[in-house]
């Protein structure tokens, strides 16, 4: 009967198996009860052949006689007995697993007959099993043994509050006490939604993956131990290799001490309370439109909107904007119908006498419907929300609604004690931002221990409902993308430019003038939802590699100029941040992008009659010809990119007069107006400043997005942006002007560069800082928010770029003196060593020099084998313009031999690639114009 134990497990027949169902399975009284393809049937033909029926009825009552009703195992009334080393075992001949009795002389797996000699003691098995010999070693040390049971817990849990019980030892409707052990949970692994708000129960013990990204997260999250009277409480943080962990590792006092930001209100910004009067106006104007709609006897197309929309019952946007439509002169008719809304909320509303006046005349009825109808080209491609439409275009509050938030269907999940069985679509959620990137075709996301692979896209499916005997899931409720738009990338700067239609014409560049063709404009969607093959994986599962390169594009809006020196800040400017995903890149570096073709799913779960149409899967990634799950539709045959937009506050940093031996314009994004040292310079000055920002406004960095910078005709331009959708007020405070009429971020800029009293110059010059600190670190520039760019950013050049942007006359030591400002001293000893470094490494044919006035400029010789020398690289400053005329500056005399520069950033992270680029480099005089 033991052998026949472990057959009836294969069978699914252990009430507390994983795979056995309480509410759908069928008792065995007799073997006519088993079906033919369980394996306990095809075991039993195996063992007694024509009698199998007689043998198997035998075992069933023996089973009974035992107390194991119904053909079902269960595990609290059987009896367990630990192997002795000296015990026998047998192996399977034909498919090698291990016995450990001949039971019925059949192998419980392939049927086959065991050998009546041994395989060998179980002593053998200890020693080829990594646990086995754990168990021994702790046995033999003195270690006790004890369970560990491990389960995630997570926002995206499906049974989120059952698994939080059974951490917490409470078991409903559960009397089964081995039952009970088996649920038991013992270690909970968790996100960041468990950070706050939800009672975890008492815990004795956290261990964190990672380092937290400030003070006040490390407090929430170890302060989950400790609680309710223990006596102590013990808590582990693994510090992982990169910038972050590593910092908070050496300076454990500023994860646990460090002053939490305080919380920031623009109550005096303008769009916020305009954005909430539009909403509360519009929303009496539309019930208006509606019930004069009903009167009338007809219908209102907003009431059928599927799915709703949560900001508000509006007209959808096909038919408010349809040519010819009439909705547009209803909703102004009711907008005068309904101004006493817009006085009361003004006149009720806490705010300033000067600011309700000014809120009064920017939302006049003809102003507001002016705003909405502007958005037309901008529509939705199909039928949406106004409302939702308008908040995401920045007319109305987003207020958190889950609008911009995707799902990633995993498939369907029976609700548990639901009898006839229930089902609802099982799901992880990302905003659309991540979720381009994550949920993107071809990438694996793990999810309660099994796997899922992303195969392509589909709309909001409508949960499966049970009519009768059958499940039934109806068609998506929209289409599988919205948004779309076309983007390219010039050529000659990188910037990017965006049409909704494909052009049939170049474009010029707004950023250098340049044209862009129209066959270099790509397809970019924005996604409805994301799906996968729903079959989950407990195994690896071969992935497709990176599916998540990350691009931003930014399209500016242009604000008020201000012009203060050679620096010209535009402030009350939009942009609108495009994150783009075009896949992974080809051999040759291209974008490969993506695929779909629109197919009926025929297999949903295994359900019988159901389909999907409509879905959107990538033939790349899921086999689609030839495969009966899937009926080809309408192949689309072509490729695109995934799309996030969203529209926010931005601020911009012009300079026009700064002096042209510095290469302060070239941070385009590639081209010949782009220098990997250059750009990184004002990546940093860009950072440096949004750190500045938030220490004078007193808000948490992370409430700023620094934009990389761009190239506006000669101009270098730095972008700061509002991270919240619709801005939050706070580029539009930098931009104000104070009392001397300069704006704001005229001062801060001012304040970085010349007050060694704060923040900072003050904690930039300590000497300690200065010594230990080359490049950047988490006392100057590095934060936990801006570690994508963490190999890029420099101190040093961020003051550099910033006095280069300010001051036309500033030379940034060409004329010799690197004692002025503090960002140049110690550059030269430190260029020197550079040089003295990069030539130990290839001693054969590199050789240290100095060259230039009293031999000023450190300089490298490469020589052939034999000795004859090829070229000679001058170490230059990043900010320095390369050209003939810095050559002269520098006093080196030319000898015949080629003169390349290459300067002290690229040396100090990638040092002989820096010299094989700066080989083949052009100069940059023949980019000034």
């Amino acid at each position: 009967m033991d052998a026949w134990l472990r057959v009836f497990a294969s069978g699914n027949r252990v009430q507390e198996g994983q795979y056995f169902d309480p509410t759908d399975y069928k008792q065995w009284h007799s073997a006519q009860d088993v079906q033919e393809s369980n394996r306990v049937r095809r075991f039993a033909d195996q063992i007694f052949g024509a009698q199998w029926q007689i043998g198997l009825d035998d075992v069933l009552r023996r089973l009974t006689a035992m107390d194991q009703l119904g053909g079902t195992i269960q595990v609290g009334k059987l009896y367990l007995k630990i192997a002795r080393k000296d015990d026998s075992y047998w192996r399977c001949t034909e498919c090698e697993r291990v016995h450990m009795h001949r039971g019925v002389g059949r192998c419980t797996r392939c049927y086959a007959p065991l050998h009546v000699p041994r395989t060998g003691r179980v002593e053998e098995l200890w020693d080829s099993n990594f646990l086995g010999r754990r168990i021994v070693r702790g046995a033999e040390q003195g270690i006790p043994r004890f369970r560990l049971k491990c389960e995630e817990l997570s926002g995206q849990t499906d049974d989120f509050s059952d698994r939080l019980r059974r951490f917490k030892d409470i078991f409903v409707g559960l009397d089964n006490l081995v039952g009970q052990h088996a649920q038991e949970i013992d270690m909970m692994s968790v996100t960041t939604t468990m950070e706050v708000g939800i009672d975890i129960g008492s815990l004795q013990t956290v261990y964190q993956a990672n380092m937290p990204p400030q003070r006040f997260n490390y407090q929430q999250r170890v302060g989950r131990a400790g609680r309710r009277g223990q006596a102590f409480s013990f808590v582990t943080t693994f510090c992982r290799g990169r910038s972050h962990d590593a910092f908070y590792f050496r300076h454990p006092e500023s994860i646990t001490g460090d002053p939490p930001p305080a919380p920031f209100l623009a109550v005096d910004h303008n769009p916020i309370p305009l954005r909430l009067l539009r909403k509360v106006w519009l929303r009496q104007a539309f019930a208006v439109v509606r019930n004069e709609a009903i009167r009338d006897g007809l219908p209102y197309p907003g009431d059928d909107l599927t799915p709703p929309d949560v900001h508000g019952e509006y007209v959808p946007t096909t038919e408010f904007y349809g040519v010819g439509s009439a909705w547009p002169d209803k909703l102004r008719k009711a907008l005068d119908e309904t101004d006493e809304v817009r006085q009361r909320f003004i006149r009720t509303a806490v705010l300033k006498p000067a600011q309700r006046q000014q809120l009064l005349e920017m939302s006049a009825p003809d102003t507001l419907i002016g705003e909405i109808m502007g958005l037309a080209a901008q529509k939705p491609r199909v039928r949406g929300g106004l409302a939702q439409f308008l908040a995401e275009q920045g007319l109305l509050p987003m207020y958190g609604m889950p609008t911009r938030v995707r799902d990633l269907y995993l498939g369907a999940r029976r609700e548990p004690g639901v009898v006839p069985e229930d089902y609802d679509w099982s799901l992880m959620d990302r905003d659309l931002e991540m979720g381009i990137y994550e949920f993107a075709p071809g990438a694996v996301l793990v999810k309660d221990k099994a796997r899922h692979r992303v195969i392509g896209f589909t709309g909001p499916l409508p949960e499966p409902e049970r009519r009768g005997s059958d499940i039934i899931v109806d068609p998506p409720k929209s289409d599988w993308f919205g948004e779309a738009t076309h983007v390219a990338w010039c050529g000659a700067c990188g910037a990017a430019s965006h049409t909704a239609d494909r052009p049939g014409a170049p474009i010029a560049c707004s950023d250098c003038g340049v044209d862009v063709p129209e066959d270099a404009f790509n397809y970019y969607v924005s996604p409805s939802a994301f799906r996968t093959d729903f079959r989950a994986t407990s195994k690896d599962v071969e992935t497709a590699g990176q599916m998540a390169i990350r691009t931003v594009a930014t399209i500016q809006h242009d604000g008020v100029p201000s012009t203060v020196g050679s620096l010209t800040v535009h402030a009350g400017a939009g942009t609108t941040i495009m994150n783009l995903n075009s896949g992974v890149e080809d051999e040759t570096g291209q974008a490969k992008f993506f695929c779909a073709d629109i197919v009926t799913d025929n297999d949903v779960m295994g359900w019988k009659n159901v389909t999907v149409p409509e879905q959107a899967i990538d033939p790349d990634i899921e086999r689609i010809a030839g495969n009966p799950r899937w009926t080809l539709t309408a192949p689309l045959g072509m490729r695109f990119g995934l799309l996030a937009r969203k529209e926010t506050d931005a601020l911009f940093l012009e300079t026009t007069g700064f002096n042209r031996r510095l290469n302060l314009d070239l941070v385009a994004r590639r081209g010949l107006r782009s220098r990997i040292g250059a750009r990184s310079a004002a990546v940093s000055a860009t950072h440096l400043l949004v750190q500045k920002a938030a220490l004078v406004l007193d808000v948490a960095p992370d409430k700023f997005e620094a934009l990389e910078p761009r190239l506006r005709g000669d101009s270098p331009m730095l972008q700061i942006a509002d991270t919240l959708i619709n801005g939050s007020g706070l580029c539009r405070r930098l931009g104000e002007p104070g009392t001397d009429g300069r704006p704001q971020i005229v001062r801060l800029v001012e304040d970085v560069l010349g007050d060694d009293r704060q923040w900072p110059l003050r904690d930039f010059l300590k000497e300690d800082h200065v010594t230990r600190c080359s490049t950047s670190c988490y006392v100057c520039v590095q934060q936990y928010q801006n570690r994508r760019y963490h190999p890029l950013l420099d101190w040093r050049l961020a003051l550099a770029y910033l006095r280069g942007m300010m001051d036309p006359h500033y030379t940034c030591g060409l004329d010799g003196n690197f004692d002025g400002h503090p960002e140049l001293r110690g550059w030269l000893e430190k260029a020197h060593s550079l040089a003295q470094d990069v030539t130990s490494m290839r001693p054969r044919t590199l050789r240290y020099v100095r060259v230039g006035t009293q031999g000023r400029i450190p300089c490298i010789e490469e020589r052939t084998v034999d000795g004859r020398l090829e070229r000679r690289y001058a170490v230059v400053h990043p900010l320095w313009r390369l050209d003939a005329a810095s050559a002269h500056e520098f006093g080196i005399a030319p000898d015949g031999n080629q003169l390349c520069f290459v300067d002290t950033f690229d040396l100090e992270r990638r040092p002989l690639n820096a010299l094989r680029f700066a080989a083949i480099r052009p100069e940059d005089n023949a980019l000034t114009r």
